[in-house]
């Protein structure tokens, strides 16, 4: 393999900062792009009830309202938390992820 191919030989010490900083721009995309698609899923799921005459259903309603949860709070609480980071380089972020869990209703193992 050539040396052009290689990266960060030897730079070992900006390993951890681009490994954050990855994680940084992934999570900032997530939380803008998981929304759009769930908006999507709903729209479809919306129509397709409204095709299948089900659209009065207490369980289909519940699920879009569910759906409708998780994508807000995917909005609303992931841009906040990754300007933070990027603002205030706070990386800590277990009890940030321990919350948006909670309220996103995912059990913790």
């Amino acid at each position: 393999m050539t040396r052009v191919r290689i990266f960060l030989c030897g730079e070992d010490d900006f390993a951890g900062r681009l490994a954050l900083l990855f994680a940084l721009y992934h999570r900032h995309s997530y939380a803008g792009c998981k929304p759009a698609i769930t908006d999507a899923l709903m729209g479809m799921t919306a129509l397709m009830a409204d095709y299948l005459g089900t659209e009065r259903s207490q369980h289909i309603r519940r699920n879009l309202v569910d759906l409708i949860s998780v994508a807000e709070l995917v909005y609303g609480g992931g841009s906040p938390i990754m300007e933070e980071i990027a603002i205030y380089g706070n990386y800590d972020l277990n009890s940030k992820k321990d919350l948006a869990r909670e309220l996103a209703g995912i059990k913790k193992d």
